[in-house]
């Protein structure tokens, strides 16, 4: 689904900015 491919590529972009962020 285009969607459930959009929730893991937000899911992966939050990730990385938390670990970013750490």
């Amino acid at each position: 689904d285009e969607n459930n491919a959009l929730e893991e590529l937000l899911e992966s972009d939050l990730l990385d900015l938390i670990g970013l962020g750490k």
